[in-house]
């Protein structure tokens, strides 16, 4: 990690963003939007100070924070529908499932490109290796 107060604001994130939502109504607009709001500003954060020295953990990271923001705005579409008398939500049950997943599959995708990478320089480094002990 390069920041060492990155795991300060990862906690007040956390702190604000499971926490502070308590001084709205339950189930409200309001909880949505200060959550939307923090999780905007972690994703801006995230974003521009690039907190890890591996650049596929900074990625990560920021799907994540992407993630929490798109699944926080379904909500609010959710509660928005419901006020006005549709119940149908489908789409936005795709939407959120598919949400879940993308920060899974990245993660996978990630440590395998990672993995393959370390292979074909493995494989370089030997061939090179083996090239220059023969001549």
């Amino acid at each position: 990690m390069e920041c060492c107060w990155f795991e300060v604001f990862q906690c007040l994130r956390k702190v604000a963003t499971i926490g502070m939502p308590v001084i709205f109504t339950l189930g409200s607009s309001g909880q949505l939007i200060f959550g939307l709001v923090i999780s905007f500003g972690s994703l801006g954060v995230c974003a521009r100070v690039g907190p890890y020295r591996d650049k596929s953990d900074n990625r990560l990271e920021i799907i994540c924070q992407l993630d929490i923001f798109v699944s926080l705005l379904a909500g609010l579409q959710m509660l928005v529908d419901r006020l006005k008398g549709e119940n149908d939500f489908t789409v936005m049950g795709f939407v959120l499932v598919a949400c879940t997943s993308v920060p899974v599959v990245a993660a996978f995708w990630f440590i395998l490109s990672k993995a393959i990478l370390n292979k074909r320089r493995k494989q370089a480094k030997d061939t090179k290796w083996h090239s220059s002990t023969s001549t």
